[in-house]
């Protein structure tokens, strides 16, 4: 699809700095619109310019890479991270935060290309995702010729370096959007998967789930209370958490709750 791609480079070291911009400027759809070189001024830059992608050190004083996307994990929107560190011992961490690639320094042309590419097919991979679920959107669950689309989402496989994890989708209590990943919350545990909410919400049967919230999506087998508070509504699951109801999805969870 050939978009532009927005990037920060977060490197305590400028000369670190210095060498992934200079490697980008080569690159036709990258631009390095700010570059951190602490972990605290890489949050707010991210927050406040909400890049596509970062080049993310992870050993630096205070507040150290891996942290950083944790926080943006825990908080916001998490952007595609390419770790570049010098060390070999965090890459299974980098991947449990669901990282696009991992780099080593020195940088090799080769691997810097690779991750690249990588990237840019992710990116690309999403626009023509959030294109097909606007046309889903449009057409319903119905082909052109007026056959259903399915069947419904059974399982859902979750992969990480080195294995691949099999949710049951009927296991599931609630489902968050954070940026291009969802968080699957089970009774016990959540598992972050790398998969939007639009597209997700379109594979899971809607007889079992019901959206409430732009950000989130329940299991209606799974509500133990609604709730009316001055500050909105919300929804009570089995594991305890409160999810927020907006008032585009109110009025229709109080009728699929009986409630109206």
């Amino acid at each position: 699809m050939d978009s532009n791609i927005d990037v920060i480079v977060v490197d305590d070291e400028q000369l670190g700095r210095q060498n992934l911009k200079a490697l980008l400027e080569h690159k036709m759809r990258w631009t390095v619109i700010a570059e951190a070189a602490d972990g605290e001024t890489a949050i707010k830059k991210i927050v406040e310019l909400r890049p596509a992608v970062i080049f993310l050190d992870i050993e630096m004083p205070k507040m150290n890479g891996m942290q950083v996307a944790r926080e943006l994990l825990e908080k916001y929107s998490l952007p595609l991270i390419v770790f570049v560190t010098a060390y070999s011992r965090y890459a299974v961490e980098a991947f449990e935060v669901n990282a696009v690639d991992y780099l080593l320094k020195p940088i090799r042309g080769d691997r810097f290309n690779s991750a690249v590419k990588r990237v840019e097919e992710t990116i690309d991979h999403a626009q023509i995702e959030s294109f097909q679920d606007r046309v889903a959107t449009v057409l319903g669950h119905f082909r052109a010729d007026g056959t259903e689309i399915g069947p419904w989402l059974k399982q859902i496989a979750v992969r990480s370096v080195g294995r691949v994890q099999f949710v049951d989708v009927g296991e599931l209590v609630w489902i968050g959007a954070s940026g291009n990943y969802v968080e699957l919350h089970l009774d016990s545990r959540t598992v972050l998967h790398r998969q939007t909410l639009t597209s997700l919400v379109k594979q899971v049967n809607p007889e079992s789930f019901l959206q409430v919230h732009r950000s989130a999506l329940v299991n209606v087998q799974h509500i133990t209370e609604f709730l009316t508070t001055s500050t909105g509504s919300a929804v009570r699951m089995v594991d305890g958490a409160e999810v927020a109801v907006s008032g585009r999805y109110r009025s229709a969870v109080k009728s699929r709750l009986s409630l109206t």
